[in-house]
């Protein structure tokens, strides 16, 4: 075979092989895939065995790395590239850490500089007496506008929200590096319109009794897919690293710092998820980084 010849064969098989890879891999994948999800359905391997077919499948089966959404919060604002939008709570963004939410206990209210200090016994006692002589005289609809009565509500506190436009489908990966604060609550969900009624959420709770819980939101209620109780717990302070990933075929998987945590099969929604949100109900969370990756 003259030289040229041979060369171009060469050139055309180096060429041919990645696609013939991707191919056979593919093939592969969809095998490994079928044979996973007899195995659940029949119940045909124990317990070790299953989760080892699972990871396996978790490993080899991503997503295309193809960011939908990326922030690291390095531009020091959060209200731009991409947009948040704070539903409620405290939420700020600190330099070199990222981003900072707060939720306000229940039942408090946030004091401002030059508040005056809280009234004694007697002076509240007088308030009162005073307070019953003006309604008597004015009449309660007619009470001064700087009177208890006219004052608004005290807020009763609670969570801190933020979302943002993801665009993932029903195949995704999310990515978020965190640190949790002491006795923290918080979520990260995946809904597929503003108004949140239907989607997925994922619940991570602190403290001695910490775990990490997926939920199913139809029409606005949560009900638990899949739960891990945490063997240490996560609102230590560090930096760690959290990843959820949801396949074609509905297979949902959570690992913590590498380690796989959570792996479900669930087929309850195959339309995307356009909004991500993040929800703080109790303590502080810190967002170092936050990647969506998908088709």
């Amino acid at each position: 075979m003259p030289r040229h010849t041979l060369s171009a064969v060469l050139i055309g098989l180096a060429l041919a092989a990645p696609a013939a890879i991707a191919a056979d891999q593919a093939q592969l994948l969809d095998e490994l895939r079928g044979i996973v999800e007899k195995s659940r359905q029949e119940r045909a391997a124990d317990r070790w065995l299953q989760r080892a077919l699972e990871d396996l499948l978790a490993k080899h089966d991503q997503p295309p790395p193809h960011d939908l959404l990326y922030e690291d919060f390095r531009d020091g604002d959060y209200s731009r590239n991409p947009s948040w939008q704070v539903l409620s709570g405290d939420f700020r963004v600190v330099r070199g850490q990222g981003l900072v939410g707060t939720a306000t206990a229940v039942g408090t209210t946030p004091t401002a500089t030059g508040d005056a200090p809280p009234q004694s016994a007697t002076e509240a006692l007088s308030g009162l007496i005073v307070g019953a002589l003006l309604d008597q005289a004015l009449g309660p609809s007619q009470a001064p506008a700087d009177s208890p009565a006219a004052d608004p509500p005290a807020s009763a506190g609670g969570p801190a929200e933020i979302r943002v436009e993801a665009g993932a489908g029903n195949a995704f990966a999310l990515d978020i590096a965190f640190r949790a604060g002491s006795d923290s609550d918080f979520a990260i969900a995946l809904l597929q319109s503003e108004a949140g009624r239907y989607g997925y959420r994922l619940h991570v709770a602190g403290g001695a009794r910490g775990g990490i819980e997926l939920q199913r939101i139809r029409r606005g209620n949560g009900a638990v897919v899949d739960s891990h109780a945490l063997a240490r717990p996560i609102d230590d302070g560090a930096l760690h690293d959290l990843r959820w990933q949801q396949r074609s075929d509905g297979t949902v998987s959570v690992a913590l710092d590498g380690e796989t945590l959570l792996q479900v099969s669930d087929r309850a929604f195959r339309d995307p998820y356009p909004w991500l949100t993040l929800r703080i109900d109790r303590g502080e969370l810190t967002v170092r980084s936050l990647r969506v990756s998908g088709a």
